[in-house]
Protein backbone atom coordinates (compact mmCIF):
# COMPACT_ATOMS: atom_id res chain seq x y z
CA UNK A 1 0.00 0.00 0.00
CA UNK A 2 1.24 3.43 -0.87
CA UNK A 3 1.56 6.16 1.69
CA UNK A 4 0.54 9.68 0.88
CA UNK A 5 3.43 11.85 1.94
CA UNK A 6 1.50 15.07 1.57
CA UNK A 7 -1.06 14.21 4.25
CA UNK A 8 1.38 12.71 6.72
CA UNK A 9 2.38 14.92 9.62
CA UNK A 10 6.03 15.83 9.71
CA UNK A 11 8.15 13.40 11.65
CA UNK A 12 10.33 16.04 13.22
CA UNK A 13 9.10 18.78 15.45
CA UNK A 14 10.94 21.84 16.59
CA UNK A 15 11.39 22.07 20.31
CA UNK A 16 13.08 25.30 21.30
CA UNK A 17 15.60 25.01 24.04
CA UNK A 18 14.22 26.03 27.40
CA UNK A 19 15.17 29.57 28.26
CA UNK A 20 15.01 31.23 31.57
CA UNK A 21 13.70 34.76 31.59
CA UNK A 22 14.02 36.86 34.66
CA UNK A 23 11.39 39.19 35.98
CA UNK A 24 13.71 42.16 35.44
CA UNK A 25 13.94 41.37 31.72
CA UNK A 26 10.15 41.11 31.46
CA UNK A 27 9.73 44.41 33.30
CA UNK A 28 12.28 46.06 30.99
CA UNK A 29 10.46 44.87 27.88
CA UNK A 30 7.08 45.81 29.39
CA UNK A 31 8.33 49.35 30.06
CA UNK A 32 9.60 49.54 26.48
CA UNK A 33 6.21 48.46 25.11
CA UNK A 34 4.41 50.85 27.45
CA UNK A 35 6.53 53.82 26.38
CA UNK A 36 6.09 52.86 22.72
CA UNK A 37 2.31 52.73 23.23
CA UNK A 38 2.29 56.12 24.98
CA UNK A 39 4.37 57.71 22.20
CA UNK A 40 2.08 56.23 19.54
CA UNK A 41 -0.98 57.48 21.42
CA UNK A 42 0.47 60.98 21.77
CA UNK A 43 1.38 61.01 18.07
CA UNK A 44 -2.15 59.90 17.13
CA UNK A 45 -3.72 62.60 19.28
CA UNK A 46 -1.34 65.22 17.87
CA UNK A 47 -2.08 64.23 14.28
CA UNK A 48 -5.83 64.22 14.95
CA UNK A 49 -5.73 67.68 16.49
CA UNK A 50 -3.61 68.99 13.62
CA UNK A 51 -5.93 67.60 10.96
CA UNK A 52 -9.02 68.85 12.81
CA UNK A 53 -7.55 72.33 13.14
CA UNK A 54 -6.69 72.39 9.45
CA UNK A 55 -10.24 71.39 8.50
CA UNK A 56 -11.78 73.84 10.95
CA UNK A 57 -9.55 76.62 9.61
CA UNK A 58 -10.55 75.76 6.06
CA UNK A 59 -14.24 75.81 7.01
CA UNK A 60 -13.81 79.14 8.78
CA UNK A 61 -12.15 80.68 5.72
CA UNK A 62 -14.90 79.30 3.48
CA UNK A 63 -17.65 80.60 5.78
CA UNK A 64 -16.00 84.03 5.99
CA UNK A 65 -15.73 84.30 2.22
CA UNK A 66 -19.35 83.18 1.84
CA UNK A 67 -20.41 85.78 4.41
CA UNK A 68 -18.52 88.54 2.63
CA UNK A 69 -20.04 87.45 -0.67
CA UNK A 70 -23.63 87.38 0.62
CA UNK A 71 -23.54 90.46 2.85
CA UNK A 72 -24.30 93.03 0.08
CA UNK A 73 -27.22 90.95 -1.18
CA UNK A 74 -28.67 90.59 2.31
CA UNK A 75 -28.33 94.31 2.98
CA UNK A 76 -30.04 94.98 -0.35
CA UNK A 77 -32.91 92.59 0.48
CA UNK A 78 -33.41 94.14 3.92
CA UNK A 79 -33.48 97.63 2.42
CA UNK A 80 -35.97 96.51 -0.23
CA UNK A 81 -38.18 94.97 2.46
CA UNK A 82 -38.11 98.12 4.57
CA UNK A 83 -38.83 100.31 1.55
CA UNK A 84 -41.53 98.30 -0.26
CA UNK A 85 -42.99 95.53 1.85
CA UNK A 86 -42.95 96.88 5.41
CA UNK A 87 -45.34 99.78 4.69
CA UNK A 88 -47.78 97.32 3.10
CA UNK A 89 -47.60 95.02 6.12
CA UNK A 90 -48.10 97.96 8.49
CA UNK A 91 -51.16 99.14 6.55
CA UNK A 92 -52.55 95.59 6.53
CA UNK A 93 -52.00 95.16 10.28
CA UNK A 94 -53.62 98.51 11.07
CA UNK A 95 -56.57 97.67 8.80
CA UNK A 96 -56.98 94.29 10.53
CA UNK A 97 -56.86 95.98 13.93
CA UNK A 98 -59.52 98.50 13.00
CA UNK A 99 -61.71 95.78 11.45
CA UNK A 100 -61.34 93.66 14.60
CA UNK A 101 -62.29 96.66 16.73
CA UNK A 102 -65.48 97.22 14.71
CA UNK A 103 -66.38 93.53 14.18
CA UNK A 104 -66.28 91.50 17.41
CA UNK A 105 -66.59 88.18 15.53
CA UNK A 106 -63.17 88.82 14.00
CA UNK A 107 -61.54 89.71 17.33
CA UNK A 108 -60.50 86.10 18.27
CA UNK A 109 -58.84 85.67 14.88
CA UNK A 110 -56.98 88.94 15.24
CA UNK A 111 -55.92 88.06 18.78
CA UNK A 112 -54.39 84.84 17.50
CA UNK A 113 -52.05 86.82 15.21
CA UNK A 114 -51.53 89.82 17.48
CA UNK A 115 -48.11 88.63 18.64
CA UNK A 116 -46.87 88.30 15.06
CA UNK A 117 -48.33 91.63 13.97
CA UNK A 118 -47.35 93.60 17.09
CA UNK A 119 -44.15 95.07 15.56
CA UNK A 120 -46.30 96.61 12.81
CA UNK A 121 -49.11 97.91 15.01
CA UNK A 122 -49.02 101.40 16.49
CA UNK A 123 -48.69 101.20 20.26
CA UNK A 124 -51.26 103.05 22.34
CA UNK A 125 -50.28 105.05 25.44
CA UNK A 126 -49.55 102.70 28.31
CA UNK A 127 -48.03 100.06 26.04
CA UNK A 128 -51.28 98.37 25.02
CA UNK A 129 -53.11 98.51 21.76
CA UNK A 130 -56.64 99.92 21.77
CA UNK A 131 -58.39 96.64 20.95
CA UNK A 132 -56.58 94.32 23.38
CA UNK A 133 -59.37 94.30 25.91
CA UNK A 134 -62.17 91.95 24.99
CA UNK A 135 -65.23 91.52 27.22
CA UNK A 136 -65.24 88.24 29.13
CA UNK A 137 -68.38 87.09 27.30
CA UNK A 138 -66.65 87.58 23.93
CA UNK A 139 -63.39 85.71 24.74
CA UNK A 140 -62.98 82.29 23.12
CA UNK A 141 -63.29 79.32 25.47
CA UNK A 142 -60.32 77.03 25.96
Amino acid sequence: METNLQNDPPQTSYNPPPTTVTIQELQYHLEGLRSLFVFALIALIGMTVTVDLCFIRRQMVAAESQLQEQRPRVIEKVAAFKKRTEPLVKNFAIAMQSYAASNQDFQPIFNRYRLVLSPYLPSAPGGTTPSTSVPAAQQPSK
